[in-house]
């Protein structure tokens, strides 16, 4: 898979397949799109995620239980990849695994 979670700004690296949540009438779905594939910033780090999981904060979430409905959030309460890139001061290293998890 070659979805990537990035955050931050900086130089454009291109694009990267993205999932999400898209209003379709009175449903909200989840949808492949393109997003700005960035380096991180100070602090930041960028994850190609190779597992990812809906669950039902996600769903909350997408019903606007919570959270104000969301127009194009990149849904991800729980997953897992590998750090492609970090900005300065990051304490995690180019190559390590790395998981994120949603706790209530």
């Amino acid at each position: 898979m070659d979805d990537i979670t990035s955050i931050g700004s900086g130089l454009d690296l291109g694009t990267a397949r993205a999932f999400r949540w898209v209003h379709r009438g009175d449903e909200v779905v989840v949808a492949p799109t393109e997003v700005p594939r960035r380096a991180p910033r100070p602090g930041e780090v960028r994850v190609r995620i190779t597992a990812a999981s809906l669950n039902y904060r996600d769903l909350l979430v997408a019903g606007g239980v919570g959270a104000a409905r969301p127009e194009g959030p990149i849904p991800l309460s729980d997953g897992v990849g590998v750090v492609e890139s970090v900005g300065a001061g990051s304490t995690f290293r180019v190559g390590q695994r790395v998981a994120a998890n949603f706790f209530m």
